[in-house]
């Protein structure tokens, strides 16, 4: 799945592409977390009010956890917390078996 973030002012206009690898839902929003490559691979959070969804297929293996649906290693690896934190190993290891997926 893809979403895009546009950034327009006066003096300057910018689109972001990113990979989300979750997305949650809650009090009726919905949240897709996602991978800034500029930001050295820093997970972080949009709603969806905030970008458009430019490819809505799911390209991997999810988990339905809690309120939303996860990439598989993420839950099943005890990933989330450590990468949302921005434990380095374990933002390693994320991106590790997202490389063998050929995801990034």
């Amino acid at each position: 799945m893809k979403i895009k973030k546009t950034y327009k002012s006066i003096l300057t206009y910018k689109e972001y592409i990113y990979d989300v690898f979750a997305i949650y839902w809650d009090r009726e929003k919905t949240y897709f977390l996602y991978l800034d490559p500029e930001d050295d691979y820093a997970l972080h959070v949009y709603s969806s009010e905030d970008v458009e969804i430019i490819d809505y297929n799911i390209g991997f293996n999810t988990i339905f956890f809690k309120e939303g649906i996860y990439h598989w290693a993420l839950i099943e690896r005890k990933l989330l917390d450590d990468v949302i934190d921005g434990n380095e190993s374990k933002k390693e290891e994320f991106l590790t078996i997202l490389q063998e997926e050929n995801l990034i």
